[in-house]
């Protein structure tokens, strides 16, 4: 696959998330759905651990962040402004930044102790799972 193809494959993806960022957030608002994997995520980290939530939308997660893992320091990252603009409304106590996985220069500079993708790798053209 060209580059020009994975390039246009992320950004079809992310101009869904753009156009559709209020309804999708809507219908996919309950993170609790992801509570038994959060808490068995959570056991094998110590209690103030970094956690970068690659592909974050609008926080669904950040209710998890604040109940059961309320001491692990949080940071957001997605592809799409509009989601992120939506979890900075929502959580302005927490770092959310703009990202793209599939582009180094746009990651976080910083190291984390763990990461949560919840539905991301899905989105990333077959190609750069070689490269990766």
């Amino acid at each position: 696959m060209s580059t020009s193809r994975q390039n246009k494959e992320v950004a079809v993806t992310k101009a869904y998330y753009e156009k559709y960022a209020k309804q999708w957030v809507l219908s996919h608002s309950d993170p609790f759905r992801d509570e038994d994997e959060f808490v068995v995520l959570a056991s094998f980290l110590h209690p103030r651990a970094s956690v970068l939530d690659i592909g974050c939308a609008a926080g669904a997660l950040v209710p998890l962040f604040l109940g059961r893992g309320r001491g692990l320091r949080y940071q957001g990252l997605d592809i799409t402004k509009k989601l992120i603009s939506l979890a900075q409304a929502r959580y302005p106590h927490l770092t959310f930044s703009l990202g793209d996985i599939a582009n180094r220069d746009t990651l976080p500079r910083k190291k984390f102790d763990a990461f949560i993708a919840r539905a991301v790798l899905m989105h990333l053209p077959f190609k750069l799972w070689e490269s990766a």
